[in-house]
């Protein structure tokens, strides 16, 4: 198979069009967005969708099932060297990265956590826009 939808979209080609309407705060129906308007892409034919959400906090999110959104762009932390890592944070946040990857098993779980406190002690973001 292409990959086409029974619409005839490929995977590449509904993702544009999801970029269009979220950047364009239009709907497919043409009315206007919220920040939390879901935007719907079929994702292998009719019975499944896959649903994003605009989040003023970070941009563009994915809806999951369990009704919280993740952002879909984050910032992954291994391999960051552990004098690095609270700066690398810092400046992810500042540039509105909401979703952290870190693992205790990337060895600067301490660094990014003191990172990510900072941050919200100086109000620079907050606990409930992390994930």
């Amino acid at each position: 198979r292409s990959g086409a939808s029974r619409s005839g979209a490929t995977p590449t080609a509904r993702i544009s069009t999801l970029s269009s309407q979220v950047s364009s705060g239009r709907n497919r129906a043409g009315g206007p967005t919220s920040p939390f308007s879901p935007v719907q892409i079929p994702a292998g034919g009719a019975r499944a969708a896959l649903s994003f959400v605009q989040h003023p906090a970070g941009g563009p999110r994915a809806l999951l099932s369990s009704g919280h959104a993740i952002p879909l762009l984050g910032m992954g932390t291994w391999q960051l060297p552990r004098d690095k890592t609270a700066d690398a944070v810092a400046a992810a946040i500042d540039a509105s990265i909401r979703h952290m990857d870190c693992a205790p098993i990337y060895g600067n779980e301490e660094q990014v956590g003191e990172a990510l406190h900072l941050a919200m002690v100086q109000g620079r973001v907050r606990r409930s826009d992390l994930f």
